[in-house]
Parts: structure tokens; sequence; C-alpha cells
């Protein structure tokens, strides 16, 4: 330990050149690099004790490490300042609550530390510098902290801690100022700014979105824009009316309050406008109509307009277009020009919502574009686990006890809180019979809800709105709880406690529900969204929804669980409990991401809007499924077919294996060497060193020969002999080249060549965006790869049958191939730290007394070169992580057999998202 310490800092400050492989740290922290959020999680969850002097605390900054404090084994101590009055007393008073945490406050009024200090064992890791307890400082500020690993018995630990004990002696529990510093909070609060409607400006989002809609005005008549919700459509479309100007216009909701709030929204940006609400009971003449589909869409209403009275018709929520009432007003009117606007334009009634608006999308603005643009609220989404009985689960679909559920659902919304003076909470459950019910309950507990149903009509449920949005000295609600509505079409800007307690097979529908909470307010700064996670099959609909590209490896999914709160933008982010992320582990698997319902949804939504049959890229690059999920389930030529339940795709047996090789074999692919050498002999170059010099041009690497060598090699069968899964398959290069009557196909068979370019373009595609080669050798530290792929990216023969022990030399003799399990219930591969771990020999094998096994007693004595690969449990990939070298090892006894204990050091410590996956933190 000391010496790697010393290492670290001899390279830290005295020799940048010198080299260590140090797990120690002194180096500088920034957001730009990783979220000082995601360092801080980290070492709440795996010290011994901590201790905090800041100057501020927010309640944002507290939400993203509460999980952290709640699961933590350790104790601490937190020291606040009272300068400016900046800390909220409720992010105070939560953070008391906290068991495990005493906590003061300076009421001098200069404390400005920012340093954080945590002990584990004989170590001390120290942060000093400029983030507080607050979400921008600790995820989007630009933020410098400079942290530092000290054994217990350096100078640096002593003054920092004598330091500490001062100001903490200084202080004030919480308990003894907390009344007074509330009073002076609330007696000094400033008045909160509102931007003067006259002032009100198109953000840069929706700059570029006008501009898309001012293009299709000029040469169309129609255009949609898919804006999520929360994001200022309504704005939007006044924003482009203010700049076209037309005499007449109409805008169409399903809704009458929405069409109010509509009218209020274009009077803000154009005031001088007659504006005036068409509905059943106000039917005001005006230049400017905003109605309801009920109200217009009735023969007498729609008939009183000429087809061409109106210049410009707006439909809002227009996913709804394919109904009756819609297509008879869509059908009616001669506008010169008609604006759909939708957050989900998707249908699954086969209605195609794009076909109708020509293609003609002017612009589209996803969730994680608003959370970037910050033109919705921040949200703290908490996956949290159900009631557990007897360390398990209680399926949705059983029968519970509904007094249980409802003390449950009390517990974990004040253990996480809201914004605000007080919960306005919505809720979604599964069924009529449970809404009722777990109303009852919260009612009884002391809350007061309201259960709304398809039952309930339009009166009832807007006056519950009404109600939620009110303080407690007024006839007020804390939760509405909601069965099949409110997952669109409706504005609750109150709403600061979103809780999902109903499953769903649709990411459509899930963001709907999530997006009830985000719009903003003027008494909220951030949404708080519950999310429990039950047996259901889809619990992890929250990383699909929003990660980048949401056709991820299982991997990605698994590291967002670890990490979501780096992958999701602003100041937004997203805890697991420690139960709920094992039940999301569980289901995260090929097989239920496979499956057929969810595949031909998603094709169908894609073939909306294309207008054709989808091939794979278009899959991958519109974000709606991954191409290993769908060929899982089946060869995509076999799929449309059976998806469109006719004879799209035909081919012959020599094209049909040539491409469920490609499928089954190499998607995904994971290096770009077969790509190229396939793109390379369709157009006809048959030189293996003029495909070599492009791959090199390709990557910016040399000394690719071997590897392009290797790829022509696989390709014909020349290795990976011994693998029975290939053996129904026939090369698909034979002596140097495409067989010729595959070449003939490619060039004379529209849809063959069209499925063959669309596998190499898709796995460019997937290359460059996951697995970008930076060295000679393609695999990549903390990447995932098969054992197959293990051996053959390295050039190496791959026999199945030698990999059940878990390791066994290369076929070149120069390394071992070690493969890992992290949760071994037999041979326990310990992983210490992130650079540490454990690997045990077969049984039977000795390195000391008689019977020596050589190739055990070469690790012991490190002859070989040894390659990690590790996964967490049977059916994953394996993780690469590097060469390691034997620092021990030890003769010990396993079920009365011999088995030699290795102690490994990797040259590269494992990333941190992997290393809390694989520990199970």
């Amino acid at each position: 330990m000391i010496d790697d310490i010393l290492n670290r800092s001899k390279n830290a400050l005295v020799d940048k050149g010198h080299s260590t492989d140090s797990l120690y740290k002194l180096e500088l922290l920034s957001n730009d690099k990783e979220p000082f959020l995601n360092t801080l999680n980290d070492l709440i969850r795996d010290c011994d004790e901590f201790y905090f002097s800041v100057a501020f605390i927010s309640e944002s900054g507290l939400r993203g490490i509460m999980v952290s404090l709640n699961e933590t084994k350790a104790n601490g101590k937190i020291i606040i300042g009272n300068k400016s009055n900046f800390s909220h007393p409720k992010a105070i008073k939560l953070l008391n609550e906290n068991r495990n945490i005493e906590l003061k406050m300076d009421i001098e009024g200069n404390l400005h530390t920012k340093g954080f200090f945590f002990r584990k064992g004989d170590v001390w890791t120290i942060i000093v510098g400029s983030s507080n307890l607050t979400i921008s400082a600790l995820k989007t500020n630009k933020e410098w902290n400079l942290i530092i690993d000290s054994h217990c018995n350096g100078n640096l630990v002593f003054s920092m801690l004598e330091e500490f004990e001062k100001i903490w002696n200084n202080a004030y529990l919480i308990e003894e100022v907390i009344v007074e510093y509330e009073r002076v909070y609330n007696l000094n609060k400033e008045n909160r700014f509102t931007i003067p409607k006259s002032t009100i400006k198109p953000n840069q989002m929706q700059i570029k979105a006008l501009k898309g809609i001012e293009y299709y005005r000029k040469n169309d008549n129609c255009a949609l824009v898919i804006s999520a919700t929360g994001t200022g459509k309504t704005y939007l479309s006044a924003f482009d009316v203010r700049s076209s100007n037309p005499n007449r216009v109409l805008f169409i909701v399903h809704r009458e309050n929405i069409a109010r709030k509509a009218m209020d929204t274009f009077k803000q940006i154009m005031p001088k406008k007659n504006m005036g609400i068409y509905i059943a009971q106000q039917k005001d003449r005006a230049d400017y109509l905003f109605t309801t589909i009920q109200t217009l869409s009735k023969d007498d209403v729609l008939k009183s307009f000429a087809k061409e009275y109106f210049d410009y018709i707006i439909i809002d929520e227009v996913h709804h277009a394919g109904s009756i009432s819609y297509q008879k007003i869509i059908n009616y009117f001669k506008p010169n020009f008609l604006l759909g606007m939708s957050a989900t334009p998707q249908r699954m009634d086969g209605y195609n919502i794009y076909d109708l608006f020509k293609y003609n999308i002017a612009y589209e603005i996803s969730l994680r574009d608003a959370i970037e643009d910050k033109l919705i609220v921040p949200f703290h989404y908490y996956g949290i686990s159900e009631i557990m009985i007897d360390g398990k689960v209680i399926d949705e679909k059983s029968i519970y006890n509904m007094e249980d559920k409802a003390k449950h659902v009390v517990e974990k919304s004040k253990q996480y809180g809201y914004n605000g003076e007080k919960v306005k909470g919505l809720i979604f459950i599964d069924n009529i019979k449970n809404a009722k019910m777990l109303s009852e309950e919260l009612n009884l507990l002391g809350y007061k809800t309201q259960a709304l149903t398809s039952e309930d009509n339009e009166t009832i449920r807007y006056k519950a709105i009404d109600r939620l949005s009110k303080n407690i000295d007024e006839d007020y609600l804390d939760f509405i709880i909601s069965v099949d509505i409110f997952n669109e079409g409706i504005d609750i800007p109150c709403v600061n406690q979103v809780i999902l307690m109903r499953p769903t097979n649709s990411i459509i529908v899930y963001l709907q529900q999530l997006g009830r909470g985000l719009r903003k307010s003027s008494d909220k700064n951030y949404l708080v969204v519950l999310d429990f996670i039950g047996n259901y099959q889809n619990n992890f609909m929250i990383p699909l929804a929003l990660l980048d590209n949401n056709a991820s490896e299982i991997s990605k999914l698994n590291m967002f669980i670890e990490s979501g709160s780096q992958l999701v933008g602003g100041e937004c982010t997203i805890s697991f409990e420690y139960q709920a992320k094992e039940l999301i582990y569980e289901k995260i698997s090929i097989r239920n991401l496979s499956r057929k319902n969810i595949i031909v949804e998603n094709y169908f939504l894609l073939k909306q809007r294309l207008n054709r049959i989808p091939l794979l890229n278009d899959f991958y690059s519109n974000k709606i499924s991954n191409p290993e999920y769908i060929i899982k389930y089946k060869n995509y030529y076999e799929l449309v077919n059976q998806i469109e339940k006719k004879e799209i795709y035909t081919f012959n047996s020599e094209e049909k294996n040539f491409l469920d090789f490609l499928y089954q074999e190499y998607l995904p692919v994971k290096r770009v060497h077969e790509v190229i050498v396939l793109k390379e002999l369709f157009s006809g170059n048959k030189s293996l060193d003029q495909i070599n010099e492009n791959i090199e041009k390709y990557l910016g690497i040399k000394k690719q020969k071997s590897n392009t060598k290797n790829a022509f090699d696989n390709l014909s069968f020349n290795i990976l002999e011994l693998d029975n899964t290939r053996r129904k398959y026939k090369p698909l290069i034979i002596d140097g080249d495409i067989s010729k009557c595959i070449k003939d196909s490619f060039n004379n068979k529209k849809l063959f060549n069209e499925l063959i370019n669309d596998w190499i373009n898709y796995s460019l595609l997937f290359i460059n965006d996951n697995y970008v080669q930076d060295d000679v050798t393609p695999l990549l530290l903390n990447h995932t790869y098969t054992r197959k792929e293990a051996f053959y990216l390295q050039n190496l023969e791959y026999n199945p049958g030698f990999q059940v022990g878990g390791y066994t030399k290369t076929s070149d003799g120069d390394s071992i191939m070690i493969f890992m399990r992290a949760d071994n219930s037999i041979y326990i591969n310990d992983i210490f730290d992130r650079s540490k771990l454990v690997f045990y020999s077969k049984s039977n094998r000795r390195v000391e007394g008689a019977k020596i096994s050589a190739l055990e007693y070469g690790i012991a004595k490190n002859e070989y070169n040894l390659k990690v690969f590790i996964k967490k449990k049977d059916k994953e990939l394996d993780y690469y992580l590097g060469n390691a070298s034997v620092l021990e090892y030890e003769q010990i006894q396993i079920e009365g057999k011999p088995v030699v204990k290795y102690i490994l050091k990797l040259e590269n410590p494992i990333k941190p998202q992997i290393y809390r996956y694989l520990k199970g933190k």
C-alpha cells in the first residue's frame, strides 16, 4: 500500500512520466470527465466513516446522494454553513433525519469550505475543491476538486482531521439552530423573478423548430412537430403563427381547459389579436378560435364554417387524428397550412400519422433534448423495491395486503420527498379496484387522495386537478391515483411527485406518465419520480426510455443501473435501491429484450415513420430496437415475411446461408475487419494487401495484416474449426473470394443486395459507436465479448471444450485466458478493489509438494501473459479486464480437493461502473 501511494505521488507531483499502476488517487476531478456525483456516491457506499464540511446544501444536491446515504453502513459527520442563508431548511431537515449522520451548522457566517473526507481501513480519501452539495456543483457546473488518497499516518490526514474537529467543536447541532435559521431564511427569501410576458422569446431549440415549420409552410401545406411533453409545443405554434400572420387560425384540442390555456398562451405572444373560445357553451366569433374536437366534429358546427375559412389550422395531440371525429374535420377543411403537434405520433391501430403529414417532420425534440436544453424541470428518479415478504417481492398480480402497500407508498414518498411546501403527487396504478383500495388506505393514514379512472367524467377529473394544486389551508388533495388516464393531453404543472406502480410494455406510455410532472411551474424546481420495481417483465423501462440509444447492449443497460446520473443529461439524477437493482438485473436478458410483441410493435412504429419496410440499420439509427435482440428472435428476412404475412424476401439456399451466417455469427460485429473484407470483395477487390491497406486507413492504426488475414480465415472457416454451431453454415469466402453465385445475387437481386448492405451499414455504425479499435489488437478494455470473440479477435483458435474449467493456455502458448464469474458460489472470485482480485485453479491442482501441476506452477511464477475476462453470472457476456500478474498464491483445499488460490493484480483498474456492478453495490 505505502509503495503504491508513493508511486502515485511521484507520478502526480514529481514526474508525469513515472510509470505507476497504483489504484490510489492524486488527481484533479471535473464534471467534464465524470460527474463528481458519481465519485461521491461510490465513496459514501464503500467507506467506513465520512466527514463533510460544505458552505451550502440544496434539496436537489441531497436527492442525488440520498440512496447512498440511506444504504451505507458508515457513520458520518457533516458541517454546513449559514452564509447568505442559501441552504434550504427542508434540505437541512431531510439530511438530519438520517440516523447515521451527525449534522451541525456553523453560525458565524464565514464558513466557505468544500471538503469531503472518507476513511476505509487505513486509507483516507480527501477531496477539497469548489463543489458544495448542490446538484449543479455535483453534476453540471465547471468545478475543480482535488482528490488525494493518504495513509492514516500521513500528516495531511492529521491536519485535516484537526481542522475539521476545530470547526465541528465550534458549530451547533441542527436541533439548536434550525428554528431561528428557518425564520431568517423565510424573512430574507427573495421574490421570484418573472419574465415580463412582452419579452417572451423562442429558445434555441424552438428557433430551430420554427425554421423547419417555415420551410414546409412555404413549400408545402402541412408539417408535423414531434416534441416531448412539457417542451412548449403551444408556444412554438404561437411563435409561427405570429411570424406568418394568417387572417384566421383554428386551434383544435380534446379538452376544454387545454383550449383555454392555449388561448392564454397565444394572447401572451400576440396580445392585439382577436381570439375566442368555441365550445358547446361558448361560441365566440373571433379571428383566432380555440376549440375542442368534441364540439367541432358535430355536423351542424363543422358545416357552419366554410371549408376554406381558416388559413392556418393547428391540431394538438395529433396522434389521435386516426379517429373518426378527427378524420371528419381533417377531410372537411382546406387550410393553407396544417400543423400537427404530438409527443408520440406513433400509433398501433394501423393509422399512419406520418403519412397524413406527407412525412414532413419539421422538427423533433426528444425528452433527452428537452432535459439538456432545460425546457422541462429536472427530475430525481428512484427505482425502489416493492414490499418484500420472505426475501421476495410481491408480484403485482397477486393478492396483497393493500394496507401494507399504502404504508410502503407513504414510507417511500416521505423518504424521497418532493419539491415545495406540500406533496402534490400523481400515482399511476394498474386497475380500478386497486386504485380505489389504495385511495381508501391512504386516506386512513391521514392523506387526502382521490382515485380517478375512466369511470369519472371530465368535471370530476378537473375538480380533482384543481384541488391538487391548492395549498394546505384550502380544499386540497395530496395525491391523485390514476388508472389509464392522464397518460397524455393533461396539463398539471403543480405535480412534484410521480409514483409509478403499474407495469407497462410500452416506452411511449412510460414517457407519457413520466412527463406528467415535468412541466415547469413557479413553485417547483424539480420532480421526484418513484418507480416501484416489481416482478413484472419490463421493470427496466427507465434505461430503455432515457438512454441515448435504447438499442443498447445488455452491458450498457447494466451500466445505466449503476451510473444513470452520468448518462442522463442536465441536473437529473438516477438512483436505484439495492433490491431494485437486483430485480432489474434478473430481467435484463436477451430473452426478455427479444420478445416478439416488443419487436412487432417497434417494427410497425418504424414502418409508419419511414413509409417502407424498415431495415436493421433503421432500428439502430432511430433508437427503437437493438438489431441483436431482433435477430435472436428470428433472422430478419424471415421476421419480415412473418410480420407482413407474405413473401417479401425470397432467397435460395445459398443466399439464406450467407445471410444467416452474418446475422447469427456477426451481429453485432465487434471489429471492422470482417465487415470491410466483405465490402471490398463485393466491390471486386480481391487483393489481401490492398484490403488490409484500406482497413489500416479506416482505423488509422498500422500492423493490421494478421487481423485482416484472421478475418479472411474466419469467413473462410479456416479457424474456429471445432465450433459446432458453424457446421450448419457454408464458408462465405472460398479460395480468397466470395462465390460467383452470391456475387451474382448481390449484383442482380435488389432485396438481397439491400440486406447485405444493411448488415454492412449497421455493423460499421455500431462499431463506430461502441467498439472503436484503439490499439493493434481489437480487444478493448472494459468492453464485453463472447468467449468465442475473445479468442478470434486475438487471432487465436477457439475450442469451446477448453473453456469449461475457466482458463486455458492459448494456441500460441504465450498466454493464459482466464474466465471468471463474480458470483460463483463455490469458487468465490473475490474482487478486493478495482485492481486486485482472486482467481482459483481447477480442482486437483498443486504448485507445491508432490505432483506439481505444470500449468498452474507457470501461472504462479508469472511465466505467462494472463488475460482476464469476468462476468457477474451465467448467460452474460464477459468484460475484458486486460492483463494481470500474480501477486501471491496459496495452496488450499476446497471440498476436500487441492486448489491453488491466486491474488491477481490488473494492469488497468476496472472501470468504476463495472466494478460497482460486479460487486453488487
